[in-house]
C-alpha cells in the first residue's frame, strides 16, 4: 500500500510531486472539447488512472494542469480535485480577456492558472493579458501564474513577471529550450522553472542526454529551490511515466539536496503550502 501523502518511505518526510500532469475523459457530452491549440486527445486519461500510476511510480502528489482541449471549462479538473483533495492540486485555465465590463472568472478550487502564450505567436500577447487585468486578478486571489511559452516569448514573460513581483510565476517545459533567455527569468525571485518537456528540447532518444548540460545550467541559474519536475503525462502508459520519473530521480546528475527540491520540495511549497 502506498504511504500517506508526505510520508514516502524512501524519502521520509520529503514529498515526490509530479508538478505537471493532464487528465481527461472521452465523454464529450458531459465535457465537450473546445480546443485552444488546435488538437484533441486520442484516448482517455482519467484521474483514476493517474492515481494508480502515482502509486506504481511512488509519487506522493501531483498537480493537474487544465489541458488546452477543454478550453476554459475546468469542470473535469475540478471534479478530479474534489475526489482526491489530499494528493492533488490544480492549475486551471481562464479567459484572460473577459467581455468588457465583466470581472475575470478565475477557476475555483485551483491554486494556479495557466496562460497558453504559445498559441499566440510573437510578442505583445502577454503584455495584453497584463493590461486586461489578468495578472492583477490572479495576484488578488493568490494564484500561481504558469505559462506555456514559445522560445521567442520567454523574454516577454520575464518582463511581465518583473512588472508583477507579487505574483509567483512558473515557466513551463524549460521555456521550450530558450536557454539563453532563461537567464533573464532566473534573475527574478518570483519566477520558477518547470524542468519538464525534456524530450521536446532534445534531438536524441531517451534519456535525452544532449539536453542535460543546458538543463543543469538552468537549474543552477534558478537554484533548485525554484525548479520543479513534471512528467507532462496525459496518457496511461505506465512505462513512459516511470521513465520520466527515473530521468530526474536517478539519471540527471544532481546532488541529494538539489534532487529533493526538484523532485518535490519546490512543488510542495509552491502548490501545497508544505
Amino acid at each position: 500500500m502506498k504511504p500517506a501523502y508526505g510520508q514516502h518511505e524512501r524519502n521520509g518526510p520529503r514529498m515526490v510531486v509530479d508538478a505537471h500532469v493532464h487528465v481527461c475523459v472521452m465523454d464529450t457530452e458531459r465535457y465537450p472539447f473546445a480546443p485552444l491549440l488546435g488538437y484533441t486527445p486520442r484516448a482517455a486519461a482519467p484521474v483514476e488512472a493517474l492515481i494508480a500510476r502515482m502509486a506504481e511510480c511512488e509519487l506522493d502528489a501531483a498537480v493537474l494542469v487544465q489541458p488546452s482541449y477543454y478550453g476554459y471549462d475546468n469542470r473535469y479538473l475540478q471534479e478530479s480535485l474534489s475526489r482526491y483533495p489530499d494528493c492533488l492540486r490544480g492549475v486551471g485555465l481562464a479567459d484572460p480577456f473577459p467581455p468588457a465590463g465583466t470581472a475575470h472568472r478565475l477557476p475555483d478550487g485551483c491554486v494556479g492558472v495557466r496562460l497558453n502564450a504559445i498559441g499566440h505567436p510573437g510578442s505583445g500577447w502577454l503584455w495584453r493579458t497584463a493590461a486586461a487585468g489578468f495578472w492583477a486578478a490572479a495576484e488578488e486571489r493568490g494564484l500561481v501564474v504558469c505559462a506555456q511559452c514559445a522560445p521567442d516569448q520567454v523574454l516577454e514573460w520575464a518582463a511581465v513577471a518583473a512588472a508583477h513581483p507579487g505574483v509567483r510565476c512558473v515557466i513551463d517545459h524549460l521555456g521550450r529550450g530558450a536557454w539563453d533567455d532563461l537567464g533573464a527569468a532566473a534573475a527574478l525571485p518570483n519566477t520558477f522553472l518547470k524542468v519538464s518537456g525534456v524530450a521536446a528540447c532534445s534531438a536524441e532518444a531517451y534519456p535525452h542526454r544532449d539536453v542535460w548540460p543546458a538543463a543543469l545550467r538552468a537549474v543552477e541559474a534558478f537554484g533548485p529551490e525554484r525548479c520543479l519536475w513534471g512528467s507532462d503525462a496525459s496518457s496511461v502508459d505506465l512505462a513512459a511515466c516511470r521513465a520520466q520519473v527515473e530521468l530526474w530521480r536517478d539519471l540527471v546528475p544532481l546532488g541529494a539536496a538539489e534532487r529533493a527540491c526538484v523532485m518535490g520540495g519546490t512543488a510542495s511549497a509552491l502548490f501545497f503550502g508544505a
